[in-house]
């Protein structure tokens, strides 16, 4: 309580009126009225237009990756040579899972051009945000599997690759524990 207190006076003397006016700490503010009373919402605009571009270049990813496969085709007959290797099938479906909830996010950030207002389009812009959050997480998976499938015979290489890619998830839980410390 003591923080948001002071954060509050520190935002009124840069000039910004208002609980963290700006940034990602504006997706999910306290009181969902608050983005509602916005007289500017150019703010609230940038935020929905850089998910959209972070979610539609997952998607593109993903989308790419699928046919740019680890470890390439057979050539008589175009399948995929690692077809039956378990970490190229993890890969596969994590791709998948990127492309389609990214492309949910996607669809979610084109209804919210209408529009939609209320509390319903902050839970749907909360939704997003998990989305892509969640896309992220499963390009890292598919990076790391990917990867694996590939570097499988040099065992040592692939189990480093593996656990330097998975570190991902450590930084990205320590940047959402101090996101949401902040916030509370």
């Amino acid at each position: 309580m003591k923080q948001e207190k002071e954060i509050e006076e520190l935002s009124k003397d840069v000039g910004t009126e208002g609980q963290y006016s700006r940034g990602l700490l504006f997706v999910r503010p306290r009181d969902p009225d608050d983005v509602l009373k916005m007289e500017d919402r150019s703010d609230y605009r940038k935020v929905r237009e850089s998910h959209l571009v972070v979610a539609a270049l997952i998607a593109t990813v993903a989308f790419a990756a699928a046919f740019t496969i680890p470890g390439g085709y057979k050539s008589d007959n175009g399948t995929a040579i690692l077809r039956g290797n378990t970490a190229f099938q993890a890969f596969i479906i994590s791709d998948t899972i990127a492309m389609v909830v990214s492309l949910s996010a996607v669809f979610i950030h084109f209804v919210l051009s209408f529009e939609v207002g209320g509390k319903a389009e902050i839970d749907l812009l909360v939704t997003a945000f998990i989305s892509t959050m969640t896309s992220v997480g499963a390009m890292v998976i598919a990076f790391v599997t990917g990867t694996y499938a590939m570097l499988a015979p040099s065992l040592g290489l692939a189990i480093i690759t593996c656990f330097i890619g998975l570190t991902f998830f450590l930084l990205a839980l320590c940047v959402m524990r101090r996101a949401f410390y902040i916030i509370e």
